[in-house]
């Protein structure tokens, strides 16, 4: 269940995340309604020292999620959406549930996950603003696997980015030497990071320059593969701001 927990916990919203610490530790510390949540959810966050009768040891993080997680699921969709508020919070709830339902769907139901239903939630939250440090070495990660140099640099001249008065002059990849933001994806290029750097004149000989990262060239042709599911299709349209 380990791999499970890294997985799945590791793309909550930060602000989500931080609501639910706030709320174990009341949990553990028998603070207001937490700790009757959280037995109400039958989900243990303390237990007794064997060695120090008098002692508490608090139950690991990831054991009390997977405990929430499977407990919500079982609840009516009105007092599910109660508790799931008072544990995450109301700011990122919709994201929230999307990664508690694939947990369940593949921890209890068995269901093999599917990579695109991650891609899913994970464009959702980068569309958002909700996106974390975990999202975001992922999707710079897995794009760093699909796309090589040549593909960066074949990258379409047309549209993603480009205004209609603009001639491209010159394309080149080059290392950032601070962050900058994606022309295509306005995700964040890290300083370090190759991404490809075009240089464009506009008819009144006006510079403008367009920076797009390997995540940028993925998802263009991700978002042009065939059969792909309709709401990972929406979420890349969205996001790129495209009609296909």
């Amino acid at each position: 269940m380990k791999q499970l927990q890294r997985k799945y916990w590791d793309e909550l919203p930060d602000v989500a995340y931080y609501a639910f610490a706030r709320w174990r530790a009341d949990a553990c510390e028998d603070r207001g309604q937490a700790a009757a949540v959280a037995e109400r959810l039958g989900v243990c966050v303390v237990r007794t020292d064997l060695f120090d009768p008098s002692g508490r040891i608090h139950e690991p993080e990831g054991s009390i999620l997977e405990g929430v997680a499977r407990s919500l699921c079982c609840l009516s969709a009105n007092l599910r959406e109660k508790l799931t508020t008072y544990i995450f919070g109301v700011e990122a709830l919709r994201h929230v549930n999307d990664i508690l339902e694939a947990f369940n769907a593949e921890a209890v139901d068995c269901c093999i996950a599917d990579t695109d239903d991650h891609l899913t939630r994970v464009i959702a939250r980068f569309r958002d603003g909700f996106a974390n440090s975990c999202d975001q070495e992922w999707m710079q990660e897995t794009a760093k696997s699909n796309i090589c140099d040549a593909d960066l640099l074949n990258f379409e001249k047309m549209g993603w980015g480009y205004r209609s008065d603009s001639r491209e002059v010159r394309r080149r990849i080059v290392r950032a030497r601070r962050s900058h933001e994606c022309t295509t994806t306005r995700f964040l290029i890290r300083k370090g990071e190759t991404y490809l750097f075009v240089e464009g004149v506009t008819l009144s000989g006006e510079w403008r320059y367009f920076r797009h990262s390997r995540s940028a060239v993925w998802l263009n042709r991700k978002i042009h593969e065939p059969d792909l599911p309709k709401r990972l299709l929406d979420a890349l349209c969205e996001l790129l701001g495209v009609r296909i």
